[in-house]
């Protein structure tokens, strides 16, 4: 049996405006905001496929539709 995993609790400021776009990208993949984050930090990102409305993981680094950089 696997031991479960210990989380701690990490608190951040953020933009307003990056807070709501992460918002609406979690409730478009049907996730919750902690799980988008997570799978953000921890370089897992879930792509949404669109012809099956499923989530698959992939482990690679993209660029997130709601970066606030150019």
């Amino acid at each position: 049996m696997t031991a479960p995993v210990k989380m701690k609790r990490l608190n951040v400021d953020i933009p307003e405006a990056l807070h709501r776009c992460l918002k609406v990208e979690a409730a478009a993949q049907g996730i919750s905001l902690q799980r988008l984050v997570t799978t953000l930090l921890d370089g897992t990102h879930v792509a949404r496929d669109v012809s099956t409305n499923g989530h698959t993981a992939t482990r690679r680094r993209t660029t997130a539709p709601w970066s606030t950089t150019p």
